[in-house]
Parts: structure tokens; sequence; C-alpha cells
């Protein structure tokens, strides 16, 4: 096994072609100590460095990766380096020792085969080894550096028994190591692992421990030849695989990953669709609702405002008080409409404080649907006296609101019931009517601003009275909802619970 060969390839596959003068420096330097001309070292120093020179230009011209982490990186490594260049320094180092007479014209073949394999190991063995040590760290983990020394002692121990003379037929006690380091280390455990079990095999052989049989120090070498090619190409096969395939799970994984972000991704780009394409619902109803309803009053308001100022109309004082009164009623429906936005606003901004003090809320009730407007719809009233701590201005206006969508929102003439008691510590307030009801898919959106049961209906509104209902009574701890009314129709119900 000459090390130098694996030497020299690693070092201008890492280091780039610049360094090939030190390789052929260290060529001529570690030949000329041998007992051969000082011309014969020259010339094997230039076999050495085309060697390793041929090597590293086939490997670049292939996208070798020095990390050994495909399986073209290790067929690469085989066929380009230990095949391939090896050639040119045996064929050069044997012809030039022909020529100087070191070796005879019929052992040619014999000393070519066994400078070609010896330098075909050096690749395989040594320039592995330093390929994949001599780089970045980043997949160590040191909590695997117990199980590292524990097979590493277990692997000497058990090479160091094998590898003695007669033992050499248990050298398969050997390949559950090896394999388990190629498995859990991958290229670093496998090429560490042959490594050493193919030193101590080595030094075996050197000591005179040769295989049963092979008495000659070269048929035990060519043994050890054959054995460890065919193991370390084997194992750097086997880590090459395992590395590709988590390489393939790893890219399935965030392959996975992103179509996972992608699809939420999609998901909210289509919730924000959605949200879009309600805001715009909401903006049509919300300008239709507001071009009838603040419109009407203004121009009621204008019209009797210039029927008042103008000279050439002669009223009576009761017509002008009525004209007076209209005037009053439609400045204050506005009023109530502006007060209605104005509300919503506040309460998405978090500013509407509540003013809790002792009220009746069933007088209270009482007191408001007076000032209702019931559009001929019959009205009963079942309102217990029931003392609780809450905001009376916001309770008259969920009442107020609760009994005018009742109205609003069903046929004239249609009973319509307001009732409120006592439940759980609180105040339960409802108000139902005989009307078509409301249908359960839009039960729990009719409670949200500017949200019409059907945008389409003709009835006036800017579809926020129950958003005020809802934010009210979530403003006292409570809750507001919709259900069906036993007999038909709909119930309102708000649940103000006592505060804590």
């Amino acid at each position: 096994m000459w090390a130098p060969t694996g030497i020299s390839l690693a070092a201008l596959l890492l280091f780039g072609r610049k360094v090939w003068p030190a390789v052929f420096v260290g060529a001529f330097l570690a030949n000329s100590m041998t007992p051969v001309p000082i011309g014969l070292a020259f010339a094997i120093a230039v076999g050495n460095t085309a060697e390793a020179l041929l090597g590293w230009f086939l490997l670049t011209r292939i996208g070798f990766r020095n990390g050994l982490e495909r399986v073209h990186d290790v067929i690469a490594l085989v066929v380009g380096a230990a095949v391939l260049s090896t050639a040119v320094s045996a064929t050069v180092g044997v012809t030039d020792s022909l020529f100087a007479g070191t070796i005879v014209s019929s052992t040619y073949l014999q000393h070519w085969g066994i400078w070609w394999v010896g330098d075909m190991m050096g690749d395989l063995l040594v320039a592995s080894l330093l390929l994949v040590w001599v780089g970045r760290w980043d997949d160590w983990r040191r909590s695997r550096a117990l199980e590292a020394i524990v097979l590493l002692a277990l692997l000497v121990a058990v090479s160091a028994f094998v590898f003695a003379g007669s033992r050499w037929i248990y050298s398969f006690l050997v390949f559950p190591l090896l394999l388990w380091a190629t498995l859990r280390f991958r290229q670093r455990g496998a090429t560490l692992a042959v490594f050493l079990t193919a030193a101590i095999a080595l030094w075996r052989i050197l000591e005179g421990a040769a295989p049963v049989g092979l008495s000659d120090p070269t048929a035990a070498v060519e043994a050890f030849q054959a054995l460890f090619g065919f193991v370390v190409v084997s194992l750097l096969v086997v880590a090459a695989t395992t590395s590709e395939r988590a390489v393939a799970e790893e890219t399935l994984a965030e392959r996975e990953r992103l179509q996972e972000q992608m699809r939420k991704a999609l998901d909210r780009e289509r919730d924000a669709a959605n949200e879009l394409r309600s805001l715009d619902e909401m903006k049509t109803t919300f300008l239709h609702a507001v071009s009838h309803d603040l419109r009407t009053p203004l121009a009621s308001i204008f019209g009797l405002a210039v029927t008042l100022q103008r000279d050439d109309v002669q009223l009576v004082v009761d017509d002008r008080r009525d004209l007076a009164e209209r005037i009053a009623r439609s400045a204050r429906k506005l009023d109530r409409l502006v007060n209605d936005l104005l509300d919503v606003e506040r309460i998405d901004r978090g500013v509407v404080a509540l003013n809790r003090q002792a009220v009746d809320v069933g007088a209270l009730a009482r007191a408001v649907v007076q000032d209702v407007k019931l559009g001929g719809h019959p009205l009963q009233v079942d309102a217990d006296p029931i003392v609780a701590n809450v905001d009376a201005v916001q309770i008259e206006r969920i009442v107020e609101n609760l009994v005018t969508n009742a109205v609003r929102h069903t046929p004239e003439g249609t009973s319509v019931w307001l009732g409120v008691r006592a439940q759980g510590g609180g105040v339960l307030i409802s108000v139902e009517d005989a009307g078509p009801g409301v249908p359960p898919r839009e039960r729990s959106s009719i409670f949200r601003p500017f949200e019409r049961a059907d945008p389409r209906e003709s009835a006036p509104g800017l579809g926020i009275g129950l958003s005020l209902v809802s934010a009210f009574a979530e403003l006292h701890g409570g809750k507001a909802w919709v259900e069906e009314r036993i007999g038909g129709g709909a119930a309102f119900k708000v649940l103000i619970p006592e505060p804590t």
C-alpha cells in the first residue's frame, strides 16, 4: 500500500493544482532515500506527479465531490484515480527501472502489477480517508462520541485478534463492526474503520503472521490487497447510498414542508380574498343603507326647512308646529344613525367604557319601548323589576335596537314580545317575534357590523343595530344570540351577568 499516492491525490483535490511542485519534491526526496540511482529517483518522481495530476484532472472534469456522499463520486475515485491514473506511475516507474537495470524484462509485468495495485490501495485507503476527514464537521454530534470510542476500541481489538496468522479465517468477525461504523458514521466511519483494520492486518503480515497457506510475504500482501480493496469499495458505496437516501429524505421532507407552507399561504390568500369579498359586500350594503337611511331624513329636513323658509307659503300655527315636529323627528333619526356609526368606530378602537350604576332593568325597558315606533306591531312587555349594576345608556340601546329590529324585519301586524327576567345571578333580556325567523346559517353572522340577513331586503337600516347589541353585551361580560322561537319566529336574547 503506497500511502504517498493517496496523500498526493488528496492534496491536489483539497488545495488545487498549485501544490503539484510539492508533490514532485516529496516524491523525489522519498525515492532518493532508497537504494536507486538519483536519475531513476527523479524519473519515478515525475511518474508519481503525473499520476496525481491525471487523477486530479479526471476527477475534477466529472464533477467529483470530496465528501464521497454520492455513489457517482465513489465510482469516479475507483475508476478515474485508483484504476486509471495509477497506471501512469506504474508504467513510468517500472519502465525506468528496466532501463536503469534494477529489474529484468522477465519480471516487468509482475513488478508493474505490484506497483499498480499498491498505488491503487493508496488511493482507496488513504486518499478517501483524507478527503473525508479534512473538511467541515457540521454533521458531527457530541452525543455519539462515546459510541465512536467504543466502536473503535472493539474494531482494534477484534482486528488484532483476527489478523494473527492462523486466525485469518475469522476475518468475517470484522465485517459487522465495519458495517456498524459505515451505517452510523457514514463516510468518516467507513474510511477510518477500514483504514485502521487494514493497517493492523498489514502490520501483522509484516510481523510474519501471514494467512495460512500463504507463507510468501508477496502472496500475503496480494491477499490483503484483494480483501481490503473489495471491502473499502463496498463500504464507500454503502456509505454513499446511505447519504444519498438521507439527502433524498431531507429533500422530500423539505419539499413537503414547502408544500405545507404553500398550502397555508394559499389558505391565507383564500381567507384574505374571502375577507376582501366580505368587506366589499359589507361596503356595498353599507353604501346602500347609507344612501337610503341617511339621505331620507336629510331630504325630509331639507324639504321641510325650505317650506318653512318660503315667504309665499302661508302656514297656520298648527301646520308650522307639525312641520317643526317632523323636522325634529328626522333630525333625531339622523342623530341616532350617526351615533350608531360613531359607536361602532369607538368600540373597534376600544375606547367605550362602562358607567355602571344600580338600575331597575325592567322599568328601564318599559320606558324605552314607549318611544319606539311600532308601526302596527302589537307589543307585549313582561319585564320583572330587577335591579342590576349596568350601564343604563347601553341597556337602553340594547332594548331599543332589539325591538326596532323585530319591528323592521317582520310584516305589519306581527306580534312582538319583550321580556326581562333574572337568570343565573344576572339579567336576561329577550325580544321575540312571530315573523319569518332567522335561518340557522345566518345566526352566527347576523351580529357582525353592516351584516343583514338578506342584503336585497328592502327594510331600512345600516345593519349595525345588532352588532351594537352584541358589543354592549360583551362589554358587560355577557353575550347575545338568536334562536328559533317556540311556535315560530325569532327569539333574540341578551344575557347580562352580575359583575364580578
